[in-house]
């Protein structure tokens, strides 16, 4: 029974607002903008600071829990009971954002997103035909397990039954149903998490293609005769012109999946049998968007939130395409406090929004690029500048100079090693003192699949690992033997193996004398400063990812020998 509030003794319980600032996860002034939201919105105080960015899911769910008495549980690494989850669909569990996890004391442990929900309590034990024993668990690792676990792995297209629009696709025969199939394509895409949907016209089909994890996954073949009408259905999706068919086209469309939106941008490119059509699929319900989830943790973390929270200089995210390179400057944004400090972008194109940045798109057909951005932007009195890329001396220029005169920027460039960010610069044409009085630092980061961990093993590693990193012999490494989940590949999602140079005053000195690269890199080395390598035997032996994952993604890093590790 609650207090009785007339009872002087009664304690009164702080309110969630103040429950958050006092376990330092958001800041008094963060909690005033907030307040001042909810009156506009009128929507629960946990989501508005949500929504802010001032507060990550995971840390409100777990106060919420503890509100309700209901113990938290971190999805990661969990495997629930196979035979479970076969007592629910994904439709169910996505209605009712719940997962069974195990039985354990006659009950069934469940993960839900809202704990308080009775209706879907109610739900959940008519559905399973036992008593629940629930557990609070963060929205975006229920939504993305679901989609892992009920959806991920269901058959591939050409055996599925897929759908459109709410109703069943029939199988292609003689006409084809272009609304359907391409809903089609879009609902795979999205099931199999895919980051890009690749259609590509051949001589005698058209070929579908999905990026799953980073790795090319086959789709379904669809007849020659589907090329023109997929096309044209993705072009009005995406409001291009149907009619151009010779030039190059970009687009966006938004999709909905369970309320949630997805944003998609469509690339169409002409080519010899046909127009190719490339989409990428931003969702942010299954994107990490925190250092933590990305995998940026370790020795080198508090050194990184050191620069990060420097009032001054400038940091470099470096790696080449397709290393999450984005994603992570997106999440270092994030560790920032957007209230108290004017944050301003400009990319190309803005990928995700963020609350209270400024982002800013360049468009070259009206001559706006990253260095026109970057001029405005200075006019904007900004604390925090974030440039989507560096690809020129002028805007490498004047992205440092603008370091020096007090601002905090943020931006990426394609090196192969943090170290190598210093000689890329010098490459531009961007003068010595230039760097070494206005660089601070640079991360470097390859992305590479976790392994899957329902179906992960040990195993004794192979002489090539155990040189590789230099393994102990009774050492064991880890590997996924595929199951449903990760539809027989051994991998679900992708961790960032990642290093850090800082440049310090040794590094200044050398680069006044005029020192290359490989002097930095010894000095990096002397200092005890960690490598990609170093990072990523810690996750190899940790399960995180697997050694021959590592060994495909740092093997030209490396050549063909062993690489140090220490």
């Amino acid at each position: 029974m609650p207090p009785d509030t007339t009872d002087s003794t009664a304690i009164k319980r702080p309110r969630l607002g103040e429950r958050l600032v006092e376990a330092g996860l958001i800041t008094t002034g963060q909690l005033r903008s907030a307040l001042s939201q909810q009156q506009r919105t009128s929507e629960p105080l946990g989501k508005v600071l949500v929504d802010l960015g001032f507060l990550q899911e995971d840390d409100l769910n777990r106060v919420l829990a503890i509100d309700l008495g209901v113990p938290f549980l971190k999805l990661t690494g969990v495997v629930p009971d196979p035979e479970l989850l076969k007592l629910v669909t994904a439709d169910f569990a996505r209605r009712h954002q719940f997962l069974p996890i195990r039985r354990e004391d006659g009950q069934i442990a469940v993960a839900m997103a809202n704990p308080a929900n009775i209706v879907s309590i109610d739900a959940i034990k008519e559905r399973l035909h036992a008593p629940i024993k629930v557990f609070a668990a963060a929205r975006r690792e229920l939504t993305a397990a679901i989609t892992r676990l009920l959806e991920r792995g269901s058959e591939p297209a050409e055996s599925a039954p897929a759908t459109a629009a709410g109703r069943p696709v029939e199988p292609l025969h003689g006409g084809i149903d272009t609304i359907a199939v391409t809903q089609r394509l879009l609902d795979q895409g999205m099931r199999w998490l895919a980051t890009d949907i690749h259609v590509e016209p051949e001589e005698k089909l058209l070929r579908i293609r999905y990026r799953v994890d980073g790795v090319m996954t086959p789709g379904e073949n669809l007849p020659k005769e589907a090329a023109a009408g997929v096309l044209t259905r993705l072009k009005i999706l995406s409001n291009l012109d149907i009619t151009e068919r010779r030039q190059p086209q970009d687009g966006r469309l938004k999709l909905d999946r369970d309320g949630a939106p997805i944003d998609v941008r469509v690339s169409i490119l002409p080519t010899v049998h046909g127009e190719s059509a490339v989409m990428r699929l931003l969702d942010r319900s299954t994107v990490a968007l925190h250092l933590d989830d990305l995998g940026i943790v370790g020795p080198s973390r508090a050194e990184l939130d050191r620069l990060i929270n420097e009032p001054h200089g400038m940091l470099l995210v470096s790696g080449p395409t397709g290393s999450g390179k984005t994603t992570t400057l997106y999440a270092l944004l994030l560790s920032l406090d957007a209230l108290a400090q004017k944050i301003i972008t400009v990319e190309d194109p803005v990928e995700y929004q963020i609350p209270l940045v400024r982002q800013s798109q360049i468009d070259p057909s009206i001559k706006y690029g990253f260095a026109d951005g970057l001029r405005s932007i200075l006019r904007q009195d900004p604390d925090v500048i974030l440039v989507g890329e560096i690809r020129d001396r002028d805007t490498a220029d004047m992205a440092l100079k603008a370091s020096l005169t007090g601002h905090l920027v943020l931006s990426s460039i394609h090196t192969n090693s943090a170290v190598g960010v210093v000689t890329r610069l010098l490459d531009l044409g961007v003068d010595r003192y230039l760097v070494s009085s206005s660089l601070s630092g640079a991360v470097a980061q390859r992305l590479v699949r976790r392994i899957c961990p329902h179906c992960r093993t040990e195993r004794a590693p192979t002489a090539a690992e155990a040189e590789w990193f230099a393994l102990e012999p009774e050492r064991m490494v880890f590997e996924g033997k595929g199951c449903r989940a990760c539809r027989n590949s051994g991998y679900a999602g992708r961790v960032a193996i990642w290093e850090l140079f800082v440049l310090d005053d040794e590094c200044v000195r050398i680069l006044a004398k005029g020192g290359r690269e490989f002097e930095l890199a010894e000095h990096a080395r002397a200092a005890g400063r960690r490598t990609l390598l170093d990072d990523a035997r810690e996750k190899v032996l940790a399960g995180a990812t697997s050694a021959s994952e590592v060994m495909q993604a740092c093997k030209r890093d490396a050549g063909e020998g062993a690489p140090r590790t220490h």
